[in-house]
């Protein structure tokens, strides 16, 4: 009889981990934007910035700001690699990294590249011909220079020495155009 007290005890402190990790029932945003810096942010900072995005996109899709709590590489990678992000904002010097392996997509298509000189670079993109996809070294805009946003600094997030992209594995890339031309101008 106590070994399956136990086991039930064993089996419903599992299941409360689980529903821990899973983020209490929040439901998972259309357009997450990952921020990493050398520096916190506070709360409140993240919070005003979550609460402004998702007033101006209101009914259309919903936006989640996550931080970092820390400055980490190796975390860093995982967000570009397999990572959900739609947009990620970090130093620039890592974002150059990701650029050059091609990491992030091109933004000529939606912004002035003449706007962002800094943000031009070369970076692998992706060509597809019939059945076969081969990478070729392009020069593109592919970083916004966060000291270049007055949307972006208006909202009291971070801007120097920081780039805003979005990541080659971006849920919609449409969406997170969209929040980058707000944190363009906002």
């Amino acid at each position: 009889m106590c070994r399956q007290k136990r086991g039930i005890i064993s089996v419903m402190l599992m299941l409360l981990f689980v529903a821990m990790l899973s983020g209490c029932g929040k439901d998972k945003a259309d357009v997450i934007m990952f921020i990493m810096n050398h520096t916190t942010l506070p709360a409140e900072v993240v919070d005003s910035v979550e609460t402004s995005l998702n007033d101006h996109f209101k009914n259309k899709f919903t936006v989640d700001v996550v931080v970092a709590p820390t400055y980490s590489h190796q975390k860093l990678m995982v967000e570009f690699m397999v990572g959900e992000n739609s947009l990620i904002l970090a130093p620039s010097e890592d974002i150059q990294g990701y650029v050059k392996n091609g990491g992030t997509l091109p933004l000529d298509g939606h912004f002035d590249s003449s706007q962002y000189p800094t943000g031009v670079m070369d970076g692998i993109v992706v060509k597809e011909e019939g059945d076969s996809k081969t990478n070729i070294v392009e020069s593109h805009l592919y970083a916004l220079p966060a000291d270049a946003l007055a949307g972006l600094k208006k909202l009291g997030l971070p801007a120097d020495g920081l780039s805003l992209v979005v990541p080659v594995h971006t849920p919609n890339a449409e969406q997170s155009m969209e929040v980058m031309k707000v944190l363009e101008s906002h």
